[in-house]
């Protein structure tokens, strides 16, 4: 007799499209194809409305809000000031506003399923409930990518169509170049077509970006769940498949800072790993050098130019922008009027100011000493969290202030709690969270 087949939980499947969908929401397109709108404030906003409606039926009275994680009430404070001294500078942008509320009702819906969960599973299969969602989103975004390379260069589909520009907000600063233009060919994938520096072969009609608006947005997202995903494999061929498919991807979208932070990430890893063997691993870093050097020279020259063009200037204006305070409030940071632009000449008077800047540092002295700690763990499940991680500090660098706004911020920081602290849910069934 054939065994019944287990039916999927509907309650934990709506859990992991309520966090798929809070993380689409940092430079996806995907909350602009669920709900039909042209704005990304208003796309929050029913985002907002959704996580509310969700805290309240899946939690109902039981739903708990807690302020003790320093990261998180760091992360409310110098949202909340920054809204504060944008209006009083008159720097701050009203469509900004509906992104802390998304922010805080997502984490607060994290914090709550992950104590729902750990009653009842383990700790391993908490996260792996409480990760799925963003799982879903980089595999859906992977698969874009590929999918729509092959067909446009083994199966002669034309990229060129559907020209989605005018109905994203999302596009707007890129667009502002008039040979800049967005398709999304048979609704596949989005197609970048642009004038910047590319890659023959890989890039001859254009940047495919999966579900992202920008390579740096779609590997800033999706390449760190390699971390995750590796955390759960057991087999070699799968692993070294796995691998491939990220390795093909990276050089499609051929991002500078997605590189050079993957293989910083792989170098912590074998440097935790071998520390004690300095031969092995000398001869590992070795390899990597080799293989950079010997790298095809089209790919290698455009990292170098990559790495002297005007993204490198607008990373190095970010992080500066970050840690120059001029005067005790500062102006708005999510505004980039500071920025360098062929369309816009910076305001000297905009600045992070002294306040934000030290509630800024602060934050960041938790962020990677607890870094540090995962990756230092002897658990490797732990470490490879903490690769995820590193991956995202290195990335974010190329936004700095920016990563205040985002989803992803919030989601990585609930990782972060729950690994730091797993040990007490190795010895006990408290919840301290």
């Amino acid at each position: 007799m054939r065994g019944k087949i287990k039916k999927p939980n509907i309650k934990l499947l709506l859990d992991s499209f309520i966090v798929f969908l809070n993380i689409s929401n940092s430079y996806s397109i995907i909350p602009y194809l669920l709900f039909f709108q042209y704005y990304r404030a208003i796309n929050t906003s029913i985002i907002i409305l959704i996580n509310i409606i969700y805290i309240i039926y899946r939690f109902g009275r039981k739903g708990v809000f807690n302020l003790k994680d320093t990261l998180f009430l760091c992360f409310i404070v110098i949202n909340v000031l920054n809204y504060i001294f944008g209006l009083v500078t008159n720097t701050f942008g009203i469509g900004m506003f509906p992104f802390l509320f998304a922010n805080m009702t997502f984490y607060i819906l994290l914090y709550n399923l992950f104590r729902k969960y750990i009653e009842v599973f383990t700790f391993d299969r908490s996260f792996w409930l409480i990760i799925r969602g963003y799982i879903w989103l980089s595999t859906i975004s992977i698969l874009s990518v590929l999918t729509l390379f092959i067909l446009i260069t083994y199966f002669n589909v034309q990229p060129h169509v559907n020209d989605i520009g005018s109905s994203m907000d999302l596009f707007r600063s890129n667009l502002r170049d008039p040979r800049d233009t967005y398709y999304f060919p048979l609704g596949i994938s989005v197609l970048f077509d642009t004038t910047g520096i590319r890659v023959p072969y890989l890039q001859q009609y254009g940047i495919i970006t999966g579900l992202f608006h920008e390579p740096h947005s779609f590997t800033f997202l999706v390449i760190p769940s390699f971390f995750l995903i590796y955390r759960y494999l057991k087999n070699s061929v799968l692993k070294l498949m796995i691998f491939t498919v990220y390795v093909v991807v990276m050089l499609i979208e051929a991002s500078t800072t997605n590189i050079l932070a993957f293989l910083l990430c792989l170098s912590v890893y074998f440097f935790v790993k071998y520390r004690k063997n300095f031969f092995l691993l000398s001869l590992i870093f070795g390899v990597f050098i080799s293989v950079f050097l010997l790298i095809d020279p089209v790919l290698y020259n455009f990292i170098v130019n990559k790495l002297s063009s005007g993204s490198a200037t607008y990373s190095q204006s970010t992080i500066l922008f970050a840690f120059e305070p001029k005067t005790l409030i500062g102006t708005n940071f999510f505004n980039l009027g500071y920025l360098k632009t062929y369309w816009n000449e910076p305001d000297p008077s905009m600045n992070v100011g002294f306040i934000n800047f030290f509630i800024n540092l602060f934050f960041l002295s938790i962020f990677v000493y607890r870094i540090i700690v995962l990756n230092l763990r002897r658990s490797i499940e732990t470490r490879y969290v903490g690769l995820f991680v590193l991956y995202f500090f290195l990335h974010s660098m190329k936004v700095t202030m920016v990563t205040y706004s985002l989803s992803y911020l919030l989601f990585v920081m609930f990782l972060i709690r729950i690994f730091y602290f797993r040990k007490y849910y190795l010895d006990t069934k408290t919840v301290i969270i």
